[in-house]
């Protein structure tokens, strides 16, 4: 599978990633991490690297992970949900203008995803006689910025992506100096230039017909907790005496046919 925009390694732009196979163990390691109260960008950086089973053809560690820009890493979030079998198809939004609850149905694989250009990572901005060149935001900057004020995030987060020729140059003075025009400008070719995915869908509510804006989390992941998983560990430890880490090594189709033989055996179905 390839990055929509990938690593930017030794002049090369390498995209390629692999996920391993979803047993117990992914599982319940994800829900630890999301548990330990960790900031968003460590979890996430934290999770990517129990999940990946390789990143631009090598083992994936925290440092490389943390250097895919902020889009790679949202979108290798949504695609370790689909990953493990959470592909979302129904939803449920409160409607904006009749206050009602609405039901919509949404495949996340349908979604398109925006690869980054030929200039990625980097990013060129002509201002009033200036060239600026910048590279887009990675899981570092995220990390950087997650105990700053409001305020301070974009002067801190231009800083962090500006790439200057000299050392001459007074990044904080240039940025001090800035028009809130050329900022707006910055901002506005970082974003086109970025890759990306659908965070934002227009829905009709089902009770009044009226149009809804719905922001889907990128990092919806972190909040999946155990769910099932501790019972299902209950009940195979119980039916056949298994230890939690034989259990948690099951592929999750075995684990799933195992816990299906256990119902039938009370007269139940799963």
């Amino acid at each position: 599978m390839l990055l929509p925009g990938g690593l930017w390694h030794k002049q090369q732009r390498k995209r390629d990633f692999s996920f391993k196979p979803v047993t117990g163990t992914l599982e319940f390691g994800i829900a630890e991490i999301s548990g330990r109260g960790y900031a968003m960008p460590e979890a996430v950086t934290r999770i990517l690297q129990l999940a990946l089973a390789q990143l631009a053809g090598e083992v994936p560690t925290g440092q490389r992970i943390e250097e895919l820009c902020i889009a790679d890493r949202q979108f290798l979030m949504r695609e370790l949900q689909l990953h493990l079998g959470d592909s979302e198809t129904w939803y449920s939004q409160r409607c904006r203008h009749c206050n009602e609850s609405f039901d919509f149905e949404l495949d996340l694989r349908t979604l398109p995803v925006a690869e980054g250009d030929e200039h990625y990572p980097f990013v060129e901005v002509e201002l009033d006689k200036l060239e600026v060149c910048l590279r887009l935001p990675t899981g570092r900057d995220q990390a950087e910025l997650a105990d700053k004020e409001e305020v301070e995030i974009p002067a801190v987060l231009l800083k962090l992506c500006l790439l200057t020729q000299s050392r001459e140059v007074d990044v904080d003075a240039f940025i001090a100096n800035l028009s809130q025009e050329e900022l707006a400008s910055i901002e506005k070719a970082m974003e086109q230039a970025s890759p990306g995915i659908v965070t934002d869908v227009q829905v009709s509510c089902s009770n009044c017909n009226s149009i809804n804006p719905v922001y889907l989390d990128p990092y919806r992941l972190l909040n999946r907790g155990y769910g099932n998983l501790l019972a299902e560990i209950h009940s195979l430890a119980r039916a056949y005496h298994w230890s939690e880490q034989q259990i948690l090594a099951l592929p999750v189709q075995r684990r799933a046919a195992y816990l299906t033989m256990i119902d039938a055996d009370r007269g139940m179905s799963h």
